[in-house]
């Protein structure tokens, strides 16, 4: 089983900055130690559809947690609104999705 969290992404921004924060995954711990493959997407949804921001594979060991700081920017165009970026993450069987909406404000 794993667990995908994110953190210190703000809850609005400006068009024009970038949203800046953490993104963890851990492997829980199992009876067996073999390293296993997690797979990740993250992107944005949009009412065009998904528009990926970055995807990868990462080799883990169970009992590990692996955090990366990310960013992306928000166009200096963005419309005001509430928008969601996710998190797909993958190992095996086992697929988890976790999502962080933030408020976009207008110029």
């Amino acid at each position: 089983a794993l667990a995908a969290a994110v953190a210190e992404f703000p809850e609005i921004c400006p068009p024009g900055l970038e949203m800046h924060g953490t993104i963890s995954i851990e492997l829980f711990k199992s009876a067996d130690p073999t390293p296993r493959i997690v797979t990740y997407d993250i992107f944005m949804e949009t009412p065009l559809g998904p528009a990926v921001l970055n995807d990868g594979r990462l080799q883990m060991r169970p009992g590990r947690t692996r955090t990366a700081r990310i960013a992306f920017p928000v166009a200096d165009d963005a419309q005001a609104g509430w928008y969601k970026f996710v998190i797909v993450a993958n190992c095996g069987v086992d697929r988890l999705v976790v999502g962080h909406e933030f408020f976009v404000t207008g110029k």
